[in-house]
């Protein structure tokens, strides 16, 4: 998997792409029953659909899940999809948590250019000064997903700090929302709020609509989430590599996701899977001359 990282952030650098490839950690159910085996996806790409990404150990730093029951790792089979296995014991909300070892890449002074330009990231391009062709970046990425095990409960799993690097904490449940809703999150950088930094926010169903805003003063952002269905959040953060850290990379990125799903109007949870209720049509689209009634079946005498 690390190489499928490295190979993946410089093509896209290198291709110039509008955005850098996002990590995000993407369940096979965002409302599974408790107790039952969950399959874990990552994906990469600059937005949904995203391929997959097999588990690696020497890619892997961490992998876990936390909920009202704890934390608890998540195993999985080396080189296969899914890259995780969780079972989260109690009902409520859970967050699974991946970490990633830091690589190091190599991108073209334009690439790198137009990089900060799409990030939003207020840095000066090292080359301007000093003619330098490609520049070395140490990058490190996180990625969270938030799912709900057939109900809400008051724990709040949701809105506790995991201790990364860099990492968006919701505000509010987004379990307990509907479309339409304005949704606040904080970004933060080592536990503390980072602020005038820029998040890109996306739903599965609109996935080339990336809406771009800026923290505040105390490291909060809002977002409408005007779609029913998985959502992708990310943020990346940047600061000089000084030689003497002696960990290669002249720039070093922290970048984060997050992800999950907001319940729609037409859904409800049953046993933790989620489905649409019926609808009955309206009387427009019925038939206005009903059916013929079936013929008599004559009795034995």
């Amino acid at each position: 998997m690390l190489k499928t990282l490295t190979a993946a952030f410089t093509l896209c650098m290198l291709a110039g792409a509008a955005m850098a490839d996002v990590l995000w950690i993407q369940p096979a159910q965002y409302h599974p029953d408790n107790k039952a085996i969950l399959g874990v996806h990552i994906r990469s790409g600059v937005g949904f659909p995203g391929h997959l990404v097999p588990r690696d150990a020497s890619a892997l730093d961490q992998f876990y899940s936390v909920g009202p029951d704890g934390r608890a790792e998540l195993s999985g089979t080396p080189g296969r999809d899914p890259a995780g296995l969780a079972r989260p014991v109690d009902v409520g909300v859970h967050v699974i948590v991946c970490t990633f070892k830091p690589i190091t890449t190599t991108m073209a002074s334009g690439a790198f250019d137009q990089f900060l330009k799409d990030e939003g990231l207020a840095v000066t391009n090292p080359s301007q000064a000093h003619g330098e062709v490609n520049i070395s970046l140490r990058d490190t990425r996180f990625a969270k997903a938030i799912i709900c095990c057939e109900k809400t409960n008051a724990a709040e799993v949701w809105k506790k700090p995991t201790g990364l690097a860099l990492e968006l904490v919701p505000d509010a449940d987004p379990y307990t929302l509907s479309p339409g809703a304005e949704m606040p999150f904080l970004l933060l950088a080592d536990g503390r709020p980072v602020e005038n930094a820029q998040v890109r926010a996306a739903s599965q169903k609109r996935p080339q609509d990336w809406t771009k805003a800026r923290t505040d003063t105390q490291g909060r952002v809002r977002f409408k989430l005007e779609d029913s269905g998985v959502w992708l959040l990310c943020a990346v953060q940047m600061k000089p590599q000084p030689e003497s850290a002696g960990q290669g990379g002249e720039w070093a990125t922290d970048s984060t996701s997050l992800t999950f799903e907001l319940p729609g109007p037409d859904t409800k949870t049953i046993k933790g899977q989620p489905i649409k209720l019926y609808q009955a049509p309206p009387a427009s689209s019925l038939p206005l001359n009903p059916a013929p009634p079936a013929p008599a079946i004559p009795l034995p005498k």
